[in-house]
């Protein structure tokens, strides 16, 4: 077919071909591009091909194919050795979403620059920086750098009385410590040696009682530039504090209805939209990085503050499946920006 271009999608495994190939291809509306699946360890270097999965007259094959004009990564990683090398052969930024799992320190680091207002106070994790945030803010949470999907988190709280409370998933806590210095041991078994930050803890405006986040899929478009392309919500299970465990996905514009008057609701999605799409920006500037979309996880406080809370370079799209907005959007824009990154 005349102009039709091929696009690669790398996954991290022979395992999700399928099921990530098929995803996109039932939600995409243009013809103009033809679409593999393959892994790293499909690429076979030497006779510059890559063994792919593909769908050929309604049948799933694997076939070889020479190297795409475009590549996808979908594939989780944090390392540029193999973009680089597909990029000797396939053109330089030619591959997007190059590095999706990210250092959350260094984008703290990054954003705070630029939106210190929308940043919590963020340090790298140690027992005297442990030991100061506490003492500054009461409620501080311990994060993996390198985390996601909410593992590993800890909130902990210094209680009116002294007690430090420490808690996995849930508010109610799983162990209560009387001293800094027995906070110290337990945060020390519980980090080990795996990197961590100290994030400033938000104390949050909850709906029903129960908590709820902000998170805003950023995409590039068929015109190369960055836009919004939803806003939602995750509202947790009673008595937990990590979104991750949520109830239900709804529309952010629909929680914040139910809690503030209609100008404050047009004003916060405005700052919404334009904090996240700043993010984006920020990160592929700073990083040089070459991205293709973010989700930007944002809390509002009791006093309507809004807070960027975390970055994540592989948004998790199975979260909108349910939900009464047009899925296709969510699969197809970062094709679009394939196809558009196909003919420059």
């Amino acid at each position: 077919m005349k102009n039709v271009e091929t696009l690669g999608i790398m996954v991290t495994n022979a395992r999700q071909r399928k099921v990530t190939l098929k995803n996109y291809m039932k939600n995409h509306h243009f013809s103009k591009l033809r679409m593999f699946s393959f892994s790293p360890t499909d690429i076979d270097w030497e006779h510059r091909c890559i063994r792919g999965l593909h769908l050929r007259n309604m049948k799933w094959e694997t076939g070889s194919f020479s190297f795409p004009k475009v590549i996808y990564n979908r594939c989780y990683n944090s390392e540029m050795e193999t973009i680089d090398r597909l990029e000797q052969i396939i053109g330089r930024n030619k591959c997007f979403n190059q590095i999706n799992q990210f250092d959350k320190l260094e984008i703290h680091q990054a954003i705070n620059r630029w939106l210190s207002p929308h940043v919590p106070d963020t340090l790298p994790y140690s027992n005297d920086n442990l030991e100061q945030m506490i003492h500054l803010h009461k409620l501080v949470f311990l994060k993996p750098c390198h985390g996601h999907m909410g593992k590993g988190v800890y909130r902990i709280e210094q209680r009116d009385t002294g007690e430090l409370h420490i808690s996995n998933h849930y508010v109610m806590p799983s162990i209560i410590v009387g001293s800094i210095s027995q906070l110290l041991t337990e945060s020390e078994r519980f980090v080990g040696q795996v990197p961590h930050l100290i994030q400033k803890g938000i104390f949050t405006n909850n709906l029903n009682n129960r908590t709820f986040d902000i998170r805003v899929l950023v995409q590039k478009n068929k015109n190369g530039l960055w836009s919004t392309t939803n806003v939602i919500s995750r509202v947790s299970y009673a008595g937990c504090f990590n979104t991750s465990i949520y109830e239900r996905a709804c529309l952010t514009m629909d929680v914040l209805k139910k809690l503030y008057p209609a100008k404050s609701v047009r004003d916060m999605m405005n700052t919404i939209y334009n904090l996240s799409l700043r993010t984006a920006e920020i990160l592929e500037l700073d990083s040089g990085i070459h991205l293709c979309e973010v989700s930007v996880d944002l809390v509002i406080d009791l006093e309507g503050h809004i807070w960027i809370i975390e970055v994540n370079g592989m948004p998790q799209k199975s979260l909108y499946n349910e939900l009464p907005i047009s899925r296709r959007a969510v699969y197809s824009r970062p094709l679009e920006y394939g196809y558009y990154l196909s003919k420059r």
